[in-house]
């Protein structure tokens, strides 16, 4: 076995070999791509059987791997005999695989729509989005995933503007949206707390204060302890937030919505988003998308 052929897929009796762009070769099954991806199913087509023909593809070997033992897995079109299969026909556990191997996979397996990989990485971008919120904020987007992107950004409400403008810089239409989400986020997080901060407790009202005057915006993350520790009415201000405005604020502030830009059916006439606007005013914050051609 020549050292860059991939020790998983190595079988001579296949019949279509693809390379990854680190110079790995994969010994593939034409019949197992073409039931798995279109996108395969149209490569598998360019290539002849039982030649000495190679399709190099543009990702590196180990979010190749990834992906075909996706492919493998769902697939029920292997060859009857087990000489001519992979060892290993079982999809990848995911839940340790680093996010940044994680984000490539998914991106790839969006290239080349297999299904089964797309389907594996959501739940997991979902909880990558408490870790790396801005990331998987552009993912979304870039691939209109409309409540994995509101996730995200709900997330990333912990960091500060200046931290979102490096994370961000090169994409400033998403900045901007971002920028005018987070202005829309605290001052419904304020409102809420403001109304939760009762002068029945004076107690406590210094630490609601502290939440109201938090630059990073999230009580939850940063006075959680606190508000445990406190105790009493705290605790019980800390479930509030927690249940009720927490996921109020979710509610209120969406960063993205059911229809982008670039769908014109989808766009509100001047009058009719002032009338929107009139009855909920933070509702409306999404403006554009990463891949939007109308913004710079």
């Amino acid at each position: 076995m020549s050292p860059t052929t991939s020790p998983r897929f190595n079988s001579p009796s296949t019949d279509l070999t693809m390379r990854s762009c680190d110079g790995v070769v994969f010994h593939l099954h034409r019949s197992v791509l073409q039931s798995a991806s279109a996108v395969f199913a149209d490569a598998a087509a360019l290539a002849h059987p039982n030649i000495d023909e190679i399709v190099d593809l543009t990702e590196p070997a180990d979010i190749l791997d990834l992906l075909f033992r996706f492919v493998y897995a769902a697939s029920s079109s292997f060859p009857s005999t087990s000489a001519s299969s992979p060892p290993e026909m079982t999809a990848p556990d995911l839940s340790s695989v680093p996010f940044a191997t994680l984000s490539a996979l998914a991106e790839c397996a969006h290239k080349y729509i297999v299904y089964p990989a797309l389907t594996a990485c959501t739940p997991h971008m979902h909880l990558a989005a408490g870790t790396d919120p801005l990331p998987v904020l552009l993912f979304a987007l870039r691939h209109r995933h409309i409540p994995l992107a509101n996730e995200a950004a709900a997330q990333s409400m912990r960091f500060s503007p200046a931290h979102a403008r490096a994370a961000l810089a090169a994409h400033p239409h998403v900045l901007r949206d971002w920028e005018d989400y987070y202005d829309r986020w605290h001052l419904a997080t304020a409102q809420s707390l403001a109304y939760l901060a009762s002068p029945t407790f004076p107690q406590h009202a210094a630490l609601v204060a502290r939440c109201l005057a938090d630059p990073a915006g999230n009580p939850i993350c940063t006075y959680g302890r606190e508000l445990d520790q406190a105790g009493g009415w705290a605790r019980r201000v800390r479930e509030e937030v927690k249940f009720v405005v927490d996921e109020r604020v979710r509610r209120s502030v969406p960063f993205l919505f059911s229809f982008v830009r670039s769908a014109p059916s989808f766009a509100f006439s001047p009058s009719r988003l002032s009338r929107i606007q009139k009855f909920t005013p933070v509702h409306l914050t999404f403006r554009s998308v990463v891949c939007s051609p109308t913004r710079p």
